[in-house]
């Protein structure tokens, strides 16, 4: 027991933990519930360890509408009060021969014993009802000194479920901590197994999203502990080390544009003509087989960030000089349909990076139009510092008149970028 600290339970905790103790059985809560609610994050599910056999789990919750799975190894589960319960008996694991489910389970009656099972010492904590903490392998040590280390042997723990390596990376980017020396040591020398197991493609694809909404960390750990060229064979390690770069000023991320850089890559197809979008398209369609978890919106949305990627915009704009603001509007109303797209940070993106300013592609002249083309447009579009919508209406007009208007502005505007409020006004009128 850890006297260091003690732990003041939620209502919904407590009660089920009393609901378990008034039966006579012991009963912890366990795994990330007490790491979230020892660090004060925000906890929406409660894994519980007890004493008692799944039956006389059941007897304790009859009232509760149980799920069906998980029992076989020991674990039931139900819903309260919007939360999600999992209660598992203290067991023993089998041989995992699959490499992700022990073969079988055995119930034992040792607090101990069930938590040597899991996988990293900052899910190794057990909580009572009295707020006593049990830390028998020190992962609050661990967590204050932001390290993931596994429980016991590494290379024992990897072998029994191999998406663990993936987990690992998954909270060293979540929480900004580092992987401890010899765990690291140990994904690197058991990366292989991961193909072996046949893990299923829907759980990696789970870990990887979250891994790649912080991309500078995830890649560099996925490229040093070597699962990166595993689970995407398709990067090379030449191409790996070029993708961290993209991504050194871009801490966390929509784990979606990560994708689309990432696939940018392996299809070599930077610059993209009309008449190659079906290719495109069917090429990352192609590549999304291996992960069938990834949805249609998904997939849509990388194809648009990669067919029109910034570079992409750049080169089709400079080419359409005598009518730049029209093919601007053009382009960017096909991202109205793209999530998490937002118009002002893609400007402000464009006004602020040196790489594609620094473009071989991109003549001295056609920097300068650029420049003057987006801060023309992120000044009227965006700092609304001219006339706005608002106006529009006090000035009487409704409906599709409003973006009428606002057409009508906006080309006036890049027309004559000296142009007064007063001027635009005036024109509505």
């Amino acid at each position: 027991m850890n006297p260091k600290k003690r732990i003041i339970l939620p209502v919904a905790a407590d009660s089920i933990l009393k609901n378990l103790e008034d039966q006579g059985f012991e009963a912890y809560i366990v795994g990330g519930t007490p790491r979230d609610l020892l660090f004060s994050r925000t906890t929406t599910d409660y894994d519980i360890t007890t004493s008692a056999t799944p039956a006389e789990i059941r007897a304790v919750f009859t009232s509760e509408k149980l799920f069906e799975y998980g029992e076989k190894h020991g674990t039931i589960g139900f819903m309260r009060s919007g939360l999600k319960i999992e209660i598992t008996t203290f067991r023993r694991e089998g041989e995992y021969s699959d490499g992700r489910r022990p073969d079988n389970v055995k119930f034992i009656t040792d607090l101990d014993e069930d938590l040597l099972r899991r996988d990293f010492t900052i899910n190794a904590i057990a909580v009572n009802r009295k707020g006593d903490i049990f830390d028998p392998f020190n992962g609050i040590d661990d967590f204050e000194a932001k390290l993931i280390r596994s429980v016991g042997d590494p290379i024992e723990r990897f072998r029994e479920d191999s998406l663990r390596m993936l987990r690992g990376i998954r909270f060293a980017v979540r929480f900004g901590f580092e992987i401890e020396k010899q765990t690291l040591q140990s994904i690197r020398q058991s990366a292989h197994i991961i193909k072996l197991h046949q893990i299923s493609t829907e759980r990696i694809l789970s870990e990887l999203k979250e891994i790649f909404s912080y991309p500078f960390e995830g890649l560099n750990l996925l490229i040093e502990s070597n699962l990166l060229y595993i689970v995407i064979p398709e990067i090379t390690k030449h191409m790996g080390i070029q993708l961290v770069a993209k991504f050194v000023n871009h801490p966390r991320i929509n784990y979606i544009i990560t994708w689309a850089i990432l696939l940018d890559e392996i299809l070599s197809m930077r610059d993209h003509e009309l008449q190659t979008n079906n290719r495109l398209k069917s090429d990352i369609q192609n590549f999304f087989k291996k992960f069938p978890g990834t949805s249609n919106r998904e997939i849509q949305s990388i194809y648009g960030l990669i067919r029109f990627n910034e570079e992409f915009i750049l080169i089709h704009l400079l080419k359409s000089r005598r009518d730049q603001f029209r093919s601007l509007r053009s382009i960017l109303n096909e991202f109205k349909s793209w999530p998490d797209f937002k118009f002002e940070d893609f400007f402000k993106h464009l006004l602020s990076t040196n790489e594609i300013l620094s473009t071989t592609k991109l003549q001295s002249q056609d920097k300068i139009d650029l420049l003057e083309l987006t801060t023309t447009y992120s000044v009227l579009y965006f700092q609304k510092i001219v006339v706005s919508g608002v106006d529009a209406q006090e000035l009487g007009f409704t409906g599709s008149e409003i973006q009428r208007i606002l057409e009508l502005w906006r080309e006036e505007y890049v027309l004559n970028p000296s142009i007064t409020r007063a001027d635009l006004i005036s024109l509505a009128k």
